[in-house]
């Protein structure tokens, strides 16, 4: 469920995308455990052809939560990265001089639009 800064009146944007992410996490290691579940009920309740037909589906399915698994982990770095690179920006183009753009709550404020949809 995507949370939105106008219905919690919450502003801190780093938290609530941080909290997102270990939502979809979770939800994804949840379908996980079920699709477990269902291979391991099927291995019971069928043989043959049909326990063939129903490893092949469910072990695509396992497949794709763990490729998704990857996709959240990559993309809660490459967020961090993002915001981090923000903060390290150059003074006026000066090469070697840092000035720091904020906290990543600040970022988010600036660029909310990620975070909605």
């Amino acid at each position: 469920a995507v949370v939105s800064t106008q219905s919690t009146g919450d502003t801190n944007m780093d938290n609530i995308v941080d909290q997102e992410m270990a939502a979809t996490a979770s939800a994804v290691n949840e379908a996980a455990a079920r699709i477990q579940e269902m291979q391991n009920n099927s291995r019971q309740k069928y043989s043959g052809i049909e326990l063939e037909v129903s490893e092949k589906i469910l072990g695509s399915c396992t497949d794709l939560m763990s490729s998704v698994r990857e996709l959240i982990i990559s993309s809660a770095a490459l967020q961090k990265e993002i915001v981090v690179g923000s903060q390290k920006l150059t003074v006026e183009g000066k090469p070697g001089t840092t000035n720091l753009g904020g906290s990543a709550t600040d970022f988010y404020k600036k660029h909310s639009r990620w975070t909605e949809g």
